[in-house]
């Protein structure tokens, strides 16, 4: 009687593309920042287009809040598809920095790693909530005094919050994190430019949430302009933040490719 047959060729096709999927993940993960940026600067500057093009702001608002360029349609769909891209790059960055940046450090400074990896992740679903629960349509009547924020905004503005205070978390225990450890592969300006984007999200952190018009506190025109310019700064510098992680993991990108060819050579 004949044996069955086995379908060992079935299963080693079956895992293969698991290990090419992993291999191109390791060898560009490195480009994984750069893609957030320019995923977050695309949806920055076409939603505030659109918006101005579609006259969806108030008059003598010269600067908008970020939300209300995703208030109405049609920008409120290139808002939603940006600002997800954006938080799928910061999810996919949090965990490469996970498995080729901070398994890196030293073992006394592994809980501030973890702390840091866990704000990231907090940090992109605040900015996937707010990218998916835009503000009410009639936000402009809310910012007129003629009706009130429903659940739709506020839950659209903790989101928001949620983005801000993950992300300062994040950026002040990587600094910490950076200027503590002496394992990672980060070289002195790639530090200093990350202190500074840290100082220049602090600065205006508090102005970009008290004149909001989802609040409702009825705040002057005026006031909300320079309110905007403040949250502008804050996003801005978080992105740039997060884009710049691309220095630390090409390099050890690169470290991993010296790893590899030196094996194969022995």
């Amino acid at each position: 009687r004949l044996n069955p047959p086995r379908h060992h060729s079935t299963r080693a096709s079956k895992s293969t593309p698991r290990i090419i999927h992993m291999g191109i993940f390791s060898s560009y993960g490195q480009y994984i920042p750069l893609a957030a940026v320019v995923f977050g600067a695309f949806t920055l500057l076409s939603t505030l287009k659109l918006t101005y093009d579609n006259h969806h702001l108030s008059a003598g608002l010269w600067l908008p809040f970020i939300s209300l360029c995703g208030a109405s349609p049609p920008e409120r769909w290139v808002y939603m598809t940006g600002f997800c891209a954006t938080a799928a790059c910061i999810f996919a960055s949090a965990v490469y920095a996970k498995r080729h940046l901070l398994s890196l450090v030293e073992n006394e400074h592994k809980t501030l790693a973890m702390r840091s990896y866990y704000a990231a992740l907090v940090a992109g679903a605040g900015l996937l909530g707010q990218a998916i629960i835009p503000l009410q349509g009639n936000i402009l009547d809310v910012m007129k005094g003629r009706a009130r924020v429903n659940w739709q905004s506020t839950v659209h503005q903790s989101s928001a919050g949620v983005l801000f205070l993950a992300g300062y978390f994040h950026c002040v225990t990587m600094n910490m994190l950076l200027g503590r450890s002496r394992a990672l592969p980060s070289p002195l300006w790639s530090k200093r430019v990350k202190l500074f984007l840290t100082v220049t999200m602090l600065g205006p952190f508090f102005l970009a949430f008290i004149p909001h018009p989802a609040t409702g506190a009825g705040a002057s025109i005026d006031a909300m302009a320079w309110g905007a310019v403040g949250q502008w700064c804050c996003v801005v510098s978080l992105l740039l933040f997060f884009g710049s992680y691309h220095v630390e993991f090409s390099r050890t990108n690169a470290s991993a490719e010296a790893s590899v060819d030196a094996g194969k050579a022995e």
